[in-house]
């Protein structure tokens, strides 16, 4: 972000490297934290060398920048539309066809050569959902206004506990370890907090997870990843977002479900647009949540 919107689009190597291979431990090792922030790091990386290999001007190299940004979003999530709305409202805050048209083109080509390579189809497959009745529009909107209440808060305590780790003054080995050592902590009893949250995902939106046993997941998973974050864990907060925000969506709707059956009679749906819902709130990106949970 620095790069495209102050500086000149050059993207250091040695240190995205490094980052990068920290976060593949970080991530195989189990830490709550998400996959996308190294894949945005690389493509980023290699877009500026190219642009530079070129000679491209300063506006060029931060608009290829802006599109290898693009191509890691897409990569990680099979979304190319969904990427290309990332980094035109998170990073250029603009979605002005002049920017927009190359990051959707470097999108598409990155998502086609991922499903080249690999089997990759869509991220969450998921029963089909529909809307049982016009009435049920006001829970979701009642959804929408939690996931902007909670979502400010996670992302505070993240913060917080970037804060409280630092003001340990205690070497920087030390802190990741104690950063380790929590989620394990947490991890013996509550296994599912490792990684980036995708399996219960999946298990929420097909229903598959108790609203009780889901509280303890929730509370479970926010302290995990804000240990993770806060001791320096490199990694992205993307993925464990859409975990939270699928939780308190299938919470929120597991209670009207119980009080309202007759209009809410799936809660997995609520499941869904509690992800966009806070995943918009925690990007302040609308568009792109939206298009990516499509």
């Amino acid at each position: 972000m620095e790069a495209i919107s102050i500086g000149s689009g050059r993207i250091p190597v040695r240190s995205s490297l490094v980052k990068s291979a920290a976060a593949l431990f970080s991530i195989g090792s189990g830490g709550s934290i998400g996959r996308e922030g190294p894949m945005v790091q690389l493509a980023a990386m290699l877009a500026s060398l190219i642009g530079r290999w070129r000679n491209f001007s300063p506006p060029q190299l931060r608009l290829l920048v802006a599109c290898g940004a693009a191509a890691g979003i897409a990569s990680a999530y099979n979304a190319p539309v969904a990427g290309s709305f990332f980094v035109a409202e998170i990073i250029l805050g603009t979605i002005a066809m002049e920017s927009l048209g190359p990051l959707v083109v470097s999108a598409i080509a990155a998502a086609l050569t991922v499903r080249v390579l690999t089997d990759a189809q869509q991220l969450y497959i998921v029963p089909a959902f529909k809307l049982n009745s016009p009435w049920e529009m006001g829970p979701y909107v009642v959804l929408g206004l939690i996931a902007g209440i909670v979502a400010p808060w996670f992302l505070r305590s993240l913060r917080l506990a970037e804060r409280f780790f630092v003001g340990l003054k205690i070497p920087l080995i030390a802190r990741l370890s104690l950063g380790g050592v929590i989620v394990g902590g947490i991890a013996v009893f509550v296994p599912e907090v490792c990684g980036n949250g995708y399996s219960v995902v999946l298990s929420i939106l097909t229903g598959a997870v108790g609203w009780k046993i889901l509280i303890l997941f929730f509370a479970a998973k926010w302290l995990a990843t804000a240990s993770s974050f806060g001791s320096g864990a490199p990694g992205g907060v993307f993925t464990p977002s859409l975990f939270m925000g699928a939780s308190v969506g299938y919470l929120f709707g597991t209670g009207l479900h119980e009080l309202w059956p007759s209009v809410v009679q799936n809660p997995g749906a609520f499941a869904l647009v509690g992800m966009g819902a806070f995943l918009s709130a925690a990007s302040h990106a609308p568009v792109m949540a939206v298009i990516m949970l499509f």
